[in-house]
């Protein structure tokens, strides 16, 4: 959370492929399984809500393809369906405006583009 926090308030002009978001689901998986401790997800919840708001923009790619073993990512199906549940949840729960977009990735960047012309 860190890393976000210095990400907003830092830089005027920032794009970045994580967000608060990530912190507040991630940290609430681990509070979930036991991992972190309710303290640590209330702080979270706080810088969140702090950082949250300085985002103009920001675009959510569910996952869609195969997991590929990167040799960073986790290749667990499980863990990876309860963590997109998790950012479906949260998002949902806290009406947050994401501009979600799919499909290869040349589509993705043309949504993005048609997306930030159109503003």
């Amino acid at each position: 959370m860190h890393e976000h926090v210095v990400n907003v308030f830092m830089y005027d002009n920032m794009i970045t492929d994580r967000t608060a978001l990530d912190g507040l689901v991630y940290t609430s998986y681990l509070h979930r399984i036991g991992t972190v401790s309710i303290e640590t997800l209330i702080k979270v919840r706080s810088i969140f809500n702090k950082v949250w708001p300085k985002y103009d923009y920001v675009f959510y790619i569910e996952p869609e393809f195969d997991i590929v073993n990167d040799g960073v990512r986790s290749v667990d199906i499980k863990f990876r369906n309860e963590i997109t549940e998790l950012f479906k949840t949260i998002i949902e729960k806290e009406k947050l405006s994401v501009i979600r977009i799919k499909g290869s990735v040349r589509d993705r960047v043309t949504t993005i583009i048609e997306y930030l012309e159109g503003r």
